[in-house]
């Protein structure tokens, strides 16, 4: 499937339709970091897939948010894992709570 049949169901379709196909289409392998996380600053998100950013072969993680229009998002691996400060105490960007 190529970038425009997938722009025409994304435009149409649910994003968990939207999601397999992404899927079968770039053969994303599903990993060990699968499951839902939280985010420091309190929302929650699935990941996914994992994945490797085409122009660097950096791995990355795919996830879609648990609220508002379920959003996905890229973010390489070492960010996803990353400690980030919050009122003054090193705590990890995301949080695997399932």
């Amino acid at each position: 499937m190529n970038a425009a049949a997938l722009a025409q169901y994304y435009n149409h379709t649910s994003p968990v339709v939207v999601l397999g196909l992404l899927r079968a289409a770039f053969r994303l392998e599903c990993k060990h970091m699968l499951g839902v996380y939280e985010h420091y600053k309190g929302n929650c998100y699935e990941v996914i897939a994992e994945g490797k950013i085409e122009a660097t072969l950096e791995p990355c993680v795919i996830y879609r948010a648990l609220y508002g229009e379920g959003d996905v998002w890229v973010r390489p691996t070492a960010d996803f894992l990353a400690e980030v400060e919050k009122d003054g105490v090193r705590v990890p960007r995301f949080r695997k709570v399932e």
